[in-house]
């Protein structure tokens, strides 16, 4: 495959399809997909965070790299080691290895007091 990368005259592969082809359920809600090309992408996509939306982990050969997507657009770069295996870690330590928090809950989301008896 990595001799195929570099032949201009190869059939390009589509690496969405491959990722959605090996789409397989994962922890907390999430889905986790993996693609092997000339470089090793994995990706875990969150179904209902609230604030994280995808996390993928790309390995090119030695070189590694994290990148976290939030529910608001924003992208964050992490080092590649900095999550060993992408498809289990918990959302709550990648949260703080991008430095948020989940929101508080809104007043509206918490359960009214129940009546007291006295």
């Amino acid at each position: 495959m990595r001799k195929g990368a570099n032949d201009p005259s190869a059939p390009k592969l589509d690496v969405e399809a491959i990722l959605k082809q090996s789409t397989r359920p994962a922890p907390e809600n999430s889905e986790f997909s993996v693609a092997l090309t000339s470089v090793l992408l994995e990706r875990r996509t969150f179904l209902k965070h609230p604030v994280l939306a995808r996390v993928e982990k790309l390995t090119d050969g030695e070189r590694k790299a994290v990148r976290v997507q939030t529910t608001d657009g924003r992208v964050i770069e992490l080092p590649g080691d900095a999550i060993p295996a992408l498809s289990t870690v918990p959302s709550s330590a990648i949260l703080k290895l991008i430095k948020l928090e989940l929101p508080a809950p809104r007043q509206s989301d918490s359960k009214p007091n129940a009546p007291t008896k006295n």
